[in-house]
């Protein structure tokens, strides 16, 4: 569709077809609309009558309003029917937007439409004219959108362009008004589309998930709905103005015969009166006139007279309903008289007087218009909107520019006024520095205003048929700094985007761009720029090597000098340059700062453009052209050497091998002892790998090949031989190292240090190596000596210095010569020219910059490889031809999508084909130099490899502005087959268990592309896949980050570089990994996901709401963090914690705590979000890199509104000032039923050393046994007895208890019992001071550690188990001041697995660990919040059989979130319960919700992203082990009915231990918290249970 690149994040997505998770319905037929809330026809849509209201283009009130002054009558006579609604209940209640056609009773042609979106926030439009599709009558085709004349548009709107879209308007819904009016366009076939984006970029669409669409047939069936209805209201007006009339004419006529009366009264007095005076007067004056209003009716003017008021009124001319009769409705079918030339009425519209249409006097219009929209709207004159209207007052301020580069050609003398004409033209003659493509540039700046530069240029070569885009600045003159135009122009293309902080990119469609140039200031008058390719292969610049100037000062002295343009004295700009520097000053710190955050807009804002793309790498890793850093190299034709060195070397505080290599550096001026003297740091023990050594070389080999640190000539003379010799003995001791170490990290150095190694095969090792340059030198190739000048400049700068002293600046020097001979406009001997080329791949070849396929073809051509790595090189040669066959710049195209993957697939099989021959196949025994030409021919692949992605994302959408949000079924298997293929080139990369965590990726990925399901199952199941790999793909880019950054930092600091290129370095690494597209398709398929399922980017945990409290960001949920020890009851604050592992205590953090945001995911039922959910702290953990942004942007804001339900998260700024008590903010939803206060800690020690079996402590009172064993043994010597109940559906483990007093029995047996009982005491008095706390618990624990149980005890601790050899088991505290209601104290104690009870050693000191856990400066604090004292609390240990899991559990008999009794909730993942409990691994469990009425009724709300697997160690030496998983290939992904049986079993187990234990101790019956598990075999067994928190 059309709207395609404009899709965005509409919450509450309609449900996905199956297929896809796209969130969208099929398109609705142009007859009746979807109702978007209930997804059906709306066939008895009621037709709501909206507001009447005055058109943009109403006339003034009539002479009746402001005569009679009715408030009931409207004069405009204009109704609006409503063609379609979308309700956005999700947004916000009674949220929609709906569409109406507003018709004029006396004029069917006057149509207006009606756009209102009632919802919050600061809204604007974007619209345009849409073409109908052809193919479903009623919906929008895929042809771009125009942008109507400027006269049509509401005030404050302006024109954009879009690359996908084509032009269109944007227009902001006013501060106090939801509605824009548009006039209604009436070109056959087409309509009027529109979409609205909020402040938060938010893009909302209809019900279908496309672009709001008006076609013609709705709009002028609603056009005669309405015209209908205003004609009804104006004769029901007539009559009730009829009406009005005739009363008042009665009412006039009353007060007529009274004055009539009353005047003859009057006249009957002055007859009397006049009788009198003219008997007492003289005769002949006498003169009687009669009344005024009789002589005003007896005046022959009066028009009126004889009149009644009725007649009198609708014979008045200003009576706008004098002579009305209604015209008959016109509907689509129009005569072709009544239609323009571009098929649209044009009734007679008069713009502002100012010249403008856009209703700021101030403002000059906002991009240019597509002039084939001109006619399709209703205007008048739009020429009107771009004439010479004077905007500004001339002001003659240009000074005369400097010398242009290019001499113009003036048209018209050079200065015809603002008025569009053509001033000035230039061509240029553009090339790459190595000929390699080449092209022209026509230029044409135009006396508009703004003043206009259209550009048209066209490539040949490589260049061909590639998208191009200008890479431009401004300056204020020729060899002037580049300047950002983005911060010194008034405006940029749309979707331009800035690379850095002084250029700009702007797509150039189908190789032409007009953009305008509207300077701020006088000292702006010139643009530099360059033209390249999508991919950034080609850069095409002047043909001379310089940069493109173009003067643009004859076009702003034409505008300036016909009065229309020149920028306003600073003194009369204030209006609109402070709208233009807020705007330009907020784009610049978007792209300085590289975060997003809400901000207030006060003006229009174009949507931040995206961040620039990395690097792409094409196999060149040695010093080319576009990415030399060194000083610039010069063709000499005299003999000459560089010997200037401009670092500084300092070794203070540097490690041994930085300041090894420093020292070397220092010493070597040239590239020859740079790498002999390095040979000293890597020629090392091929069995111990030092990361030092490697890390360093790896920094200081690049920053030698960029030219960052210079190579100069040392005075002495070494063919290369020499340095292929040196590169050889390095290339070994890598190998070597690698061979034995295949760590992560050693393969993430060794693979960044082989591509800079020059190459030490045969012809670079022989004695007189590359003598392929003497011979050119020499005039090979030059019959006529027409290369006599450049011959000499190839002697004395590439060969005289090659063969003394070479360095990667000789490879500068040759790309440079190179597209000096092959420059358009040059005529040197095509055999001279194909020698040096010849020369220059040789070159590239020692250097091992050649690309992937040259030397994989060299390779196979002169080699003799394994048939199938030759038969994987000419698969994967086939494919990347068919790839670059297919033109870039297509979103979503099937054929390139299919093309990237199957080069992929081939490149992918062809890396671990080459890479299995290197190290176990017939290319393991080839000598070192072919050895090394296949390995840097498979990292070579690899770097092919982010090419490929990097397109295949573009196609995708991810890199639009704003990205694609929506994807449809056959794209998202696209995209995991990329993810699928990036995870695998990562793996083989990477090694190690990093290796191994993203081969998994790669088949979780590759499987669920080929069974992807439909609807809400397959978005949730893509989630689970990318969260896993964008989590993975995080943590490698941490590992390079940790790898690089602090040496790099160090490195670059001792030898004196600039700040700029030791800070990029580390950025650059990482951009330029296949890893960091693997986290873009991550995400962009995380984006895809959340759409279709409605979810927000974080989760809720724990419900409730702050108002007011500060954010503060803390590394952790530390009590001794400062930060946190700040806070008080009654200045509290919000923590946004970067990182947690589960097992933190909130309480003891103190009552300063109002709410938590955790920066990842966390299960719900670990033990932080217990202890969270006791405390009443509202907890949310943000799962989206954005929303963590906009958090940590509200840091400095004064207070916080936190909103923390299931259903709706929000944050936002507030005023300061707490409302609500410290410690926990305000439950939300329903308040969860009060528990009883924690129990008093009771302990009888009288059984101390006395070993009790689960079954014979399940046989006391349940008060005696809590006495003795603690409620966590009781419960589970309980729960051994249910076990055996046939109905409960579970199993539970064996085993045995030490009892109370035991701890302190060894220590009275060890003759410590007096130093426990001070420490304990002690430990009593410093409790309230955290500082003093933590240095008591260390000396307890160290003496708790040296007790042990006596061999009896441990004898009978294991004799449980005696008659299953290899079993092993958990030793477990069971303490008085845990699992008790009100005082759960989950994973506040510790607990060991895994280990052999038959080890006396392993389980005595597992028992040891267990009673210091007692000690624990968290466990003393939590019990210090709660009230209890340190002297009270009391450890005993249980010992139970240790279960090999498939999958634990974690099950809530109440749903944790909404307390509803009914509904179980739990939480499952592979291997171990500890990841689920401590939320140490990173990542997201199974979720279900389940029916306890109906068991197997279960909601699935998430599948598992964990990667790994907590698993016992076969020593049983009391650990655990991680390993890789694949959850989304288990059956609790893939098996609905399996996953439905297992949650039946689960309602079950859960209602019967809550029966049974849930009032055991005589209270009320409490919900229970339980833990358990189920085996391979399929038993479900139960090992906890506990009051639910």
């Amino acid at each position: 569709m059309a709207s395609a690149a404009l899709q965005g994040t509409a919450n509450g997505a309609a449900s996905v077809p199956r297929g896809g998770i796209c969130a969208r319905r099929a398109p609705a037929a142009a007859g009746p609309r979807l109702d978007a809330s209930r997804g059906k026809p709306n066939d008895d849509a009621r037709l709501t009558l909206l507001k009447p209201r005055r058109s943009a283009r109403s006339a003034a009130p009539r002479a009746f309003e402001s005569t009679y002054g009715n408030p009931e009558i409207s004069p405009d006579l204009k109704f609006t029917e409503e063609a379609f609604k979308v309700e956005l209940e999700h947004v916000a209640p009674g949220a929609y937007i709906s569409v109406g056609v507003q018709a004029a009773a006396a004029n069917v042609d006057d149509l207006v439409a009606v756009i209102t979106a009632h919802m919050p926030g600061d809204l604007q439009l974007h619209w345009g004219l849409g073409e109908e599709s052809q193919a479903q009558p009623g919906t929008l085709s895929n042809t771009p959108w125009e942008c109507p004349p400027e006269a049509v548009m509401p005030p404050g709107s302006y024109c954009v362009q879009s690359w996908a879209v084509g032009s269109a308007v944007r227009s902001p819904f006013g501060a106090y008004s939801d509605t824009i009016e548009i006039p209604l366009p009436r070109r056959p076939g087409h309509g009027l589309a529109f979409v609205i984006f909020d402040a938060g970029k938010q893009c909302y669409y209809d019900h279908s998930a496309n672009a709001f669409f008006l076609d013609e047939r709705l709009s002028m069936a609603t056009a005669a709905r309405a015209q209908a209805a205003a004609e009804n209201a104006a004769r029901s007006q007539t009559d009730k103005i009829r009406a009005m009339a005739e009363a008042e004419a009665a009412e006039a006529a009353r007060v007529a015969n009274m004055q009539r009366e009353r005047d003859a009264q009057l006249a009957d007095a002055a007859a009397h009166a006049a009788s009198i005076a003219a008997a007492n007067a003289p005769r002949g004056n006498a003169d009687v006139n009669g009344s005024a209003f009789e002589r005003m009716m007896a005046d022959d003017g009066n028009v009126f007279a004889g009149m009644s008021v009725f007649e009198r009124y609708t014979n008045d001319p200003g009576n706008p309903f004098r002579n009305f009769a209604p015209p008959q409705p016109q509907l689509a079918t129009m005569s072709a008289s009544g239609v323009t030339a571009g098929g649209f009425q044009a009734p007679a519209f008069t713009p502002p007087s100012n010249g403008h249409s856009n209703g700021h006097s101030n403002e000059p219009p906002h991009g240019s218009m597509n002039s084939a929209a001109v006619g399709s709207w209703p205007t008048a004159d739009t020429t009107a909107s771009y004439g010479s209207a004077t905007q500004f007052e001339p002001e003659p301020v240009y000074s005369e520019p400097d010398p242009v580069y290019h001499t113009p050609t003036m048209a018209g003398g050079g200065s015809n006024g603002a008025d569009g004409s053509v001033v000035a033209t230039y061509t240029i003659n553009l090339s790459t520095e190595d000929g390699s493509s080449s092209g022209t540039c026509d230029v044409k700046l135009m006396a508009t205003w703004p003043p206009s530069v259209a550009i048209r240029c066209q490539a040949g070569g490589v260049a061909t048929g590639q998208p191009l885009l200008l890479h431009w600045g401004v300056t204020d003159r020729r060899g002037g700094s580049w300047n950002s135009p983005q911060d010194n122009l008034v405006s940029v293309p749309a979707n331009s985007r800035a690379p850095d902080a002084q250029s700009c990119e702007s797509a150039l469609q189908d190789g032409e761009l007009t953009l305008e140039f509207a300077p701020h200031d006088t000292g702006t008058s010139c643009m530099t720029m360059l033209i390249r390719t999508e991919d950034c292969k080609e850069w095409l610049r002047d043909r001379d090597g310089g940069d493109v100037f173009i003067d643009v000062s004859p076009a702003l002295q034409a505008v300036a000098g016909a009065g229309g343009g020149a920028p306003p004295p600073i003194q009369q700009q204030a209006p609109q340059q402070h709208h233009q520097e807020q705007h330009h000053h907020q784009e610049h710190h978007h792209h300085q700062e590289h975060h997003h955050h809400h901000q207030e807009q006060h003006h229009r804002q174009e949507p931040a453009p995206p961040p620039p793309p990395p690097v792409q790498e094409t196999g060149d890793h040695m010093a080319l052209l576009s990415n030399w850093a060194g000083q610039d190299v010069s063709l000499n034709q005299h003999k000459g050497s560089n010997h200037e060195r401009k670092n500084q070397w300092n070794t203070d505080g540097l490690p041994d091998a930085a300041r090894r290599i420093v020292e070397n550096d220092r010493d070597s001026p040239s590239w020859r002892q740079k790498l002999q003297a390095l040979e000293g740091v890597l020629c090392m023990d091929s069995n111990h790998a030092d990361m030092d050594a490697l890390a360093y070389s790896s920094i200081y080999l690049f920053w030698v090949g960029v030219g960052a640190i210079a190579c100069v000539e040392d005075g002495s003379h070494y063919r290369p031989n020499h340095h292929a010799n040196a590169s050889q003995k390095m290339y070994e001791s890598i190998e070597a190292v690698e061979r034995n170490n295949g760590s992560h990290e050693v393969k993430a150095l060794t693979r960044r240090l082989h591509p800079r190694l020059p190459a030490f095969t045969a012809e670079f090792t022989q004695s007189v190596p590359l003598t392929r340059i003497r011979d050119i030198a020499h005039g090979k190739g030059d019959k006529h000596g027409k290369c006599r000048d450049v011959r000499a400049e190839i002697k004395h700068t590439i060969q005289n210095k090659l063969h003394r002293c070479a360095g990667p600046e000789d490879l500068v020097a040759t790309e440079k010569m190179l597209a000096k001979l092959t420059a358009p406009g040059t005529d040197y001997p095509e055999e001279f020219i194909e020698e040096f080329r010849i020369f220059h791949r040789e070159l590239k070849d020692f250097f091992n910059a050649s690309s992937v396929t040259d030397r994989l073809e060299k390779q196979c051509r002169e080699g003799n490889p394994p048939g199938a790595v030759t038969e994987g090189v000419n698969r994967f040669v086939r494919a990347k031809a068919t790839v670059d066959a297919i033109p870039g710049g297509n979103q979503s195209d099937p054929t390139l999508l299919a093309a990237i993957e199957e080069c992929l697939h081939a490149l992918c099989d062809l890396r671990r084909t080459v890479d299995h021959e290197i190290n176990h196949g017939p290319i393991a025994n080839e000598p070192p130099d072919q050895r090394q030409q296949w390995r840097l021919a498979e990292i070579g692949l690899e770097d092919y490899a982010f090419v490929l992605l990097s397109r295949g994302i573009n196609a995708l959408g991810a890199e639009s502005d704003p990205p694609r949000n929506e994807l449809s079924g056959a794209e998202i298997a696209s995209a995991l087959r990329m993810l699928a293929a990036a995870s695998d080139a990562t793996a083989l990369s990477s090694g190690g268990g990093a290796g191994e965590e993203f081969g998994h990726i790669a088949h979780e990925a590759g499987e669920l592309a080929n069974n992807l399901p439909g609807g809400e199952q397959g978005a949730l199941r893509v989630r689970a896949v990318a969260e896993r790999a964008r989590r993975s793909a995080e943590d490698y880019c941490g590992l390079l980050s940790d790898l690089f950054d602090g040496r790099a930092a160090a490195l670059g600091r001792s030898l004196g570089l600039d700040g700029h290129t030791v800070e990029v370095f580390t950025e650059g690494q990482i951009r330029a990994s296949v890893v960091f597209q693997s986290a873009k398709l991550a995400s962009h398929l995380l984006r895809a996901a959340r759409t279709a399922t409605g979810e927000a980017g974080w989760d809720c945990l724990v419900a409730g709401e702050v108002v007011g409290a500060r954010l503060v960001s803390v590394p952790r949920l530390d009590p001794a963090d400062p930060a946190i020890r700040s806070l008080t009851a009654d200045a509290p604050a919000v923590l946004l914690v970067q990182s947690a592992d589960g097992d933190e205590e909130v309480s003891t953090c103190g009552p300063g705590v109002a709410g938590i945001l955790l920066c990842h995911a966390l299960p719900h039922l670990s033990h932080l979000a217990l202890r969270a959910r006791q405390a009443g702290v509202p907890l949310v953990a943000i799962e989206d890199p954005k929303l963590v942004q906009h958090a940590q942007s509200l840091t400095n804001a004064p207070g916080v509104r936190f909103v923390a339900q299931p259903s709706n998260i929000s944050l936002d700024a507030a005023e300061g000032g707490f409302q609500g008590g410290g410690g926990g903010g305000s439950m939300g939803g329903a308040a969860p039923p009060p528990q009883r206060a924690a129990a008093a800690l009771v302990a009888d020690t009288s059984r101390a050393g006395w070993v009790t079996p689960l079954h014979e402590l399940g046989q006391m009172p349940w008060h005696a046994g809590v006495a003795v064993a603690g409620s966590k043994a009781m419960a589970c010597s309980v729960l051994s007895a249910l076990a055996t109940d046939p109905n409960s559906g579970f199993a539970a483990p064996t085993g045995a208890v030490l009892p109370f007093g035991s701890m302190e029995q060894a220590a009275n047996a060890l003759g410590h019992a007096e130093r426990l009982n001070f420490l304990v005491d002690a430990l009593e008095s410093v409790q309230s001071r955290p500082e003093e706390v933590a240095g008591v618990c260390q000396e307890l624990q160290d003496l708790v550690r040296q007790l042990r149980p006596s061999h009896e005890q441990l004898g009978a601790l294991a004799e449980p188990f005696r008659n299953d050899p290899g079993t092993k088991v958990m030793v477990r505290s069971t303490g008085n001041a845990e699992d008790l209601a009100g005082l759960s104290a989950a994973g506040l104690y510790d607990s060991i697995s895994n280990v052999a009870p038959d080890n006396t050693q392993v389980l005595g000191s597992a028992v040891a660990e267990v009673w210091a856990s007692l000690y624990t400066p968290r466990a003393v604090a939590s019990r210090a919040a709660a009230g209890v004292g340190q002297r009270g609390a009391h450890m005993a240990v249980l010992v139970q059989q240790m279960l090999i899991p498939d999958v634990s559990f974690i099950l809530m008999t109440k749903h944790p979130m909404t307390n509803d009794p009914n509904t179980a909730y739990a939480e499952l993942a592979l291997g171990h319960g500890e990841t689920l409990a401590s939320g140490a691994v990173r990542g997201t469990p199974w979720r279900l919700s389940m029916n306890r009425s109906n068991p197997g009724e279960s909601q699935v709300h998430t599948y598992s992203s964990f990667g790994t697997a907590l698993v016992p160690d076969t020593d049983g030496d009391g650990t655990l082990q991680s390993v890789s998983v694949n959850s989304a290939g288990h059956w609790l992904s893939t098996d609905d009915g399996a996953r439905g049986q297992l949650a039946a079993r689960l309602v079950h187990a859960g209602g019967f231990v809550e029966s049974t234990l849930g009032s055991v101790d005589g209270g009320q019956l409490l919900a229970q918290d339980i833990e358990g598990c189920l085996t391979p075999d399929g038993q479900l067994w139960v090992v906890q249970t506990r009051p639910q928190p």
